[in-house]
């Protein structure tokens, strides 16, 4: 598995802890809707990675500055916003990345301090609020796998 699979496991894993948020229902590599029976969900998705050789003699060795983006999403009712309805999701969300271990050839991990939201007014309303982890990591093979 290369680095990239590994963060991202890492870090819907941390999502999963117990008591696992969303009811449990957070996807890895997929971005699906939020099922009907469903109030809340996360997606964790790889969003860009950047390398720089480490050496010129050695070109396999790579520093990696990759973004992970975590989509919290939540439905709101007759009596609940959906405003109302995310910022349990987001707040416990923010709090488990910022306690995460980080990964195998993680050197760096940061919470970008900025949070994009959405609404969608559909039968119910639905917002969205996109976290981004910024990691700096290191592969040394030809494989990416983390060093």
């Amino acid at each position: 598995m290369s680095a990239f699979a590994d963060i991202t496991d890492a870090v819907r894993d941390a999502l999963l802890q117990a008591p696992a948020l969303a009811a449990g229902n957070v996807n890895r590599g997929r971005s699906v809707p939020l099922p009907a029976d469903a109030e809340q969900a996360i997606d964790v998705a790889m969003a860009s990675s950047r390398a720089q050789p480490l050496s010129l003699s050695d070109t396999l060795a790579m520093q990696w500055e990759s973004v992970v983006v975590v989509v919290c999403k939540a439905r709101g009712n007759a009596s609940t916003d959906a405003e109302d309805a995310i910022d349990p999701l987001v707040t416990a969300a923010w709090q488990r990345l910022l306690a995460m271990t980080a990964p195998a050839g993680v050197t760096g991990m940061t919470l970008d301090p900025v949070i994009q939201w959405g609404l969608d007014e559909a039968d119910q309303p639905l917002a969205t609020a996109t976290l981004s982890l910024r990691l700096t990591h290191i592969t040394t093979t030809a494989a990416l796998a983390a060093s």
